[in-house]
């Protein structure tokens, strides 16, 4: 981890707009960049599938591997830092508070892999293949699902329970594991 000055609070802008409950993105860029500092009204979550990428969030600059996810929560100022010689390929999903708000209970508080992140000092978890692969197959089929133009039944309803299992298999892993970066 190499650490990195924060950029003074005029030099980040707000970027992206969330109207929805959530949004899932899986995106792949060559030779884009460089990323300005920005900050969102919403959550994060992306997690990188390729490229030799650094994230920088907050003044703190994070080395990334595959199948690291990187949490920002709203307001946090942060870039990517792509190699842009390389494919930068990533999974992001954005998720509206009022959403995780509506999912809160008192047992099961969606955001507390963020706030263990904030607490912890790192945004980046790292988790073994075993804690990954449950959460790369509903990614998988989140994306699919998303992506699909058949007008299944009931579509927009699996989305949004995928995505509620996807945050309770993060949490759980980060529960159990703390896997930190």
């Amino acid at each position: 981890m190499t650490f990195q000055t924060q950029p003074s609070p005029g030099a980040s802008r707000p970027q992206g707009y969330l109207k929805e409950d959530f949004r899932f993105f899986h995106l792949k860029d060559l030779g884009k960049g460089p990323y300005e500092y920005h900050h969102h009204d919403f959550l994060k979550i992306l997690i990188l599938l390729n490229g030799n990428v650094s994230y920088s969030i907050e003044g703190r600059s994070y080395r990334l591997m595959p199948w690291d996810i990187v949490l920002v929560d709203r307001g946090q100022i942060h870039r990517p830092e792509p190699d842009p010689a390389r494919p930068y390929e990533r999974l992001i999903l954005y998720l509206s508070p009022a959403f995780l708000e509506a999912h809160k209970h008192a047992d099961s508080d969606l955001t507390l892999c963020f706030r263990t992140a904030s607490y912890r000092h790192s945004q980046v978890l790292r988790f073994t293949d075993e804690e990954i692969r449950p959460m790369a197959a509903l990614l998988k089929q989140l994306e699919a699902e998303t992506n699909s133009q058949t007008g299944d039944f009931a579509a927009p309803l699996f989305s949004r329970l995928l995505c509620l299992e996807f945050l309770i298999l993060l949490n759980r892993a980060c529960l159990s594991s703390c896997g930190s970066y």
